[in-house]
């Protein structure tokens, strides 16, 4: 009864909005939430096939130095961990870390990627959210917090206010989200390609084994930087620098 009573104190034009949100905006909204949900997954997927591929690749191209060369009886010997060392070239250390360089690069990209999903998928949760409970009756109908949900929704998807800052999305990326794994892992791969590479006689090529080793996460701060500074998702204004309350309750 007082929901009713709520719903009849709002003017003409307030509850065309009411009509127009819960009859249009609402389904616009759902299928915006689903597409971003799967822009997150795919940016996820694909960094775990990368990951997956570099280390296949780090192992099979390290086990035929496992084997000694056939000796004079015709037999084979296959080598410890020191042993391989032995065998390993500056070539062979070089051509792993430029795998495991490009495979940095393209978890960062993909990771911006996924940061672009999960802001957008916080800003339609919440919206949708919002949205549910104005339609359902069980939000406030007064004409204070429908003029409230229209001000969100000009905001946060009008607008394109940020939902999230980039440093909690980025927080949700390395914690929750597997990113903070697959750079580690990219990470003690490198950490041992240095050490071996530090083992070998100097090398030629050392320029550019370090430049291999500093591009992934140079190109890590490069896509930070255009997130935050230079594309439209995270153009901070008044509040929305603090974060969307309604996407800070849902994250």
């Amino acid at each position: 009864m007082g929901t009713q009573e709520k719903a009849l104190s709002l003017s003409e034009i307030e509850n065309e909005n009411l009509k127009w949100i819960s009859e249009h905006y609402l389904r616009g909204v759902y299928t915006l939430l689903n597409s971003n949900r799967v822009y997150l997954n795919q940016g996820i997927t694909w960094s775990i096939g990368i990951i997956t591929a570099a280390v296949l690749f780090s192992v099979t191209y390290l086990s035929p130095l496992q084997v000694h060369p056939t000796d004079a009886g015709g037999t084979s010997q296959r080598l410890g961990i020191a042993g391989i060392l032995q065998n390993v070239s500056d070539a062979d250390v070089l051509l792993l870390m430029a795998v495991l360089a490009v495979s940095f690069a393209f978890v960062s990209n993909f990771m911006s990627r996924s940061i672009k999903g999960y802001v957008n998928l916080m800003r339609y949760a919440g919206l949708y959210s919002a949205c549910i409970r104005m339609a359902s009756g069980t939000g406030d109908r007064t004409p204070a917090g429908l003029k409230q949900l229209v001000a969100d929704i000009n905001k946060y998807d009008v607008n394109f206010a940020p939902s999230l800052t980039l440093r909690r999305a980025l927080a949700k990326m390395l914690t929750e989200l597997g990113y903070g794994l697959f750079f580690a892992i990219i990470g003690v791969l490198q950490f041992a390609a240095t050490l071996v590479w530090l083992r070998l006689p100097p090398s030629p090529f050392a320029p550019l084994f370090w430049v291999a080793l500093a591009m992934g996460p140079v190109w890590f701060v490069v896509e930070l930087i255009f997130l935050r500074w230079l594309s439209s998702y995270f153009r901070y204004r008044g509040d929305g620098a603090r974060g969307w309350p309604e996407a800070e309750r849902l994250k």
